[in-house]
């Protein structure tokens, strides 16, 4: 199973971490998984590793603590989607992914690369962007099955206009 952590708080907000390893540590030190370069860090803070396919993360004894959710870490915690990791200034969010999935010898020849969980995004900005590139897709398939000539597949798909009625046989 994949995880990621998305930094949500302090220096580095915006980057993510995205970890397939069984154990992973989180501190100041740079052989650290996931490094926070801050003084006030531990040089190892955290340690989250996974039992099956449900994952934890425990404090390694550090002066300054680490929390989840505002809650100090005392013994391993299991961590669910959208948990909140708080280690001095910097706040992590904890996204479980589904697992990379690679199927082969299908009928079609496809292969399955990886599947990812999006049943948590909201944000209507990102659907309605997802909603213009699936159409814009549709365009270039439907030029693509009316014509084999580059330049007029082009020329329609920027316009935006829909192919003209096929002469194909079958259509």
């Amino acid at each position: 199973m994949t995880q990621v952590f998305h930094v949500i708080e302090g220096a580095h907000r915006g980057q993510r971490c995205q970890i397939n390893d069984d154990e992973v540590f989180i501190g100041r030190d740079p052989k650290c998984r996931i490094v926070i370069p801050d003084r006030s860090v531990s040089r190892t803070r955290a340690r989250v590793f996974r039992r099956g396919h449900t994952c934890y993360i425990e404090d390694c004894h550090s002066r300054n603590k680490t929390y989840v959710n505002g809650v100090e870490v005392e013994e391993p915690v299991r961590l669910a989607d959208g948990d909140r990791v708080q280690i001095c200034g910097t706040t992590l969010s904890y996204q479980p992914l589904t697992a990379l999935v690679h199927e082969s010898g299908t009928a079609d020849g496809s292969s399955v690369l990886c599947t990812i969980d999006v049943t948590s995004i909201e944000d209507d900005a990102m659907q309605a962007k997802a909603a213009r590139k699936l159409r814009a897709i549709m365009r270039v398939t439907n030029s693509l099955g009316e014509t084999l000539d580059q330049s007029e597949v082009l020329s329609r798909v920027l316009r935006g206009q829909p192919a003209p009625p096929s002469n194909l046989p079958g259509r």
